[in-house]
């Protein structure tokens, strides 16, 4: 997982967010993909993935204050 497409559209397997992408989490339940970066049972792809969504938003962030 490289882009913020593959962390956009990874599918969760398990949970109460199964079959759902990590982008589809990240838009409706933070608390959750928060809870799952802290777990230290949680696979190393959906923690990059998820490295990777919150950093996109890090970045658009800064970019919007940079243009204000």
């Amino acid at each position: 997982m490289e882009t913020v497409e593959d962390a956009s559209t990874y599918v969760l397997t398990f949970g109460k967010h199964n079959g759902e992408t990590l982008g589809d989490v990240f838009k409706t339940d933070r608390g959750y993909l928060e809870w799952l970066d802290g777990n230290e049972k949680t696979d190393p792809v959906i923690k990059k993935g998820i490295a990777i969504l919150v950093q996109a938003v890090i970045a658009s962030r800064q970019q919007v204050k940079g243009n204000a």
